[in-house]
């Protein structure tokens, strides 16, 4: 099967269709949603909705763009979130200087938070990053993950690819690696077979040819394709890949299903 790795299906773009677009997606050969917190109330939806779905299961955390709302409450609630057996991992977390670039220490602050809560839970760590690249790593290298984590939307260089996988890291690429104006191949390439994985990011990211439309799972198919092309790998080998390395970084069994 292919595994959604990053989905919002907590965004109300898609919380009133979620059970209609999972139907659809198993049809399309997508047969697991991790589904990913970005602040307190879509951390709370996206174990609740993980409740509902059997093949959905979430992580929770504080997305860098509300770092600010960050505190000592809001970590009770995630705590508690965390208790549920349907939680695989802490995220989305870590530094975006896109926007706002004022707020540097403070995400590094909250970002090293959310390392210490994954390593409290054993969980892996699922990390945005942008615009931010020498401090994410820096972050990172300073304060190690116990399971190691996952580069949402990889954006870094070919270069620092060995260093994140020393760390313990796996490389999910997104609906921008069939954007004409994408050109990072060589960083693609560069990644261990055994730590890829594809992500939608859904509602985000809409892959080429479905650019405009609100995403979702069902797209997934066009990004592993798509890199399957980039890779020059048969498609049942690359399947095979990324359902296990999903299912490893996340460690899902068949039986948590």
């Amino acid at each position: 099967m292919l595994i959604d790795t990053h989905a919002h299906y907590n965004d109300e773009k898609l919380t009133s269709h979620t059970a209609e677009i999972l139907k659809e997606a198993e049809k399309n050969g997508v047969g697991m949603v991790i589904n990913v917190g970005y602040d307190i109330e879509s951390s709370v939806l996206a174990v609740k909705q993980a409740r509902l779905y059997k093949n959905m299961f979430a992580a929770v955390g504080i997305h860098p763009h509300d770092a600010n709302t960050y505190n000592s409450d809001n970590v009770k609630i995630l705590t508690e979130l965390l208790k549920s057996n349907k939680v695989v991992a802490i995220g989305e977390a870590g530094l975006d200087y896109y926007y706002d670039k004022d707020t540097k220490n403070l995400q590094k602050e909250v970002f090293v938070s959310h390392i210490e809560l994954a390593n409290k839970f054993n969980l892996p760590l699922i990390v945005h990053s942008r615009e931010a690249n020498k401090d994410t790593f820096d972050v990172l290298s300073e304060h190690k993950l116990n399971k190691g984590g996952i580069l949402h939307c990889y954006a870094g260089s070919a270069q620092m690819v060995k260093g994140y996988a020393d760390l313990g890291f796996y490389f999910s690429f997104s609906g921008v690696i069939t954007f004409k104006n994408f050109n990072n191949f060589e960083a693609i390439r560069a990644v261990p077979k055994d730590r890829l994985l594809i992500e939608t990011d859904c509602p985000y990211m809409t892959p080429v040819p479905r650019r405009g439309e609100v995403n979702s799972s069902i797209n997934l198919p066009l990004i592993f394709g798509k890199l399957a092309e980039i890779l020059s790998l048969d498609k049942q080998e690359l399947e095979y890949i990324l359902e296990k390395n999903s299912k490893k970084i996340y460690r899902i069994t068949e039986d948590e299903k």
